[in-house]
């Protein structure tokens, strides 16, 4: 699993737990939608949007590393 598909998992997972959608979840953090398609896709997000991954509370060490922390 890429760096890429483990993010979008990650907001989708969220998503869920609030009640909308994956794209509405990434656009909080000012993901765009397209953007979230390509790390579906296996593309890999960029160090700013990893960052505003991590400002919103995700564990960037498990997006990035595929283990949990602590």
């Amino acid at each position: 699993m890429t760096i890429g598909n483990r993010a979008y998992k990650e907001i989708k997972k969220r998503a869920k737990e609030n009640g909308i959608s994956p794209s509405e979840e990434a656009k909080k953090m000012g993901i765009e939608s397209g953007l979230l398609s390509k790390w579906k896709q296996n593309g890999n997000p960029a160090g700013y949007f990893l960052q505003q991954m991590c400002f919103a509370g995700y564990d960037v060490i498990y997006i990035l590393t595929g283990e949990k922390n602590g």
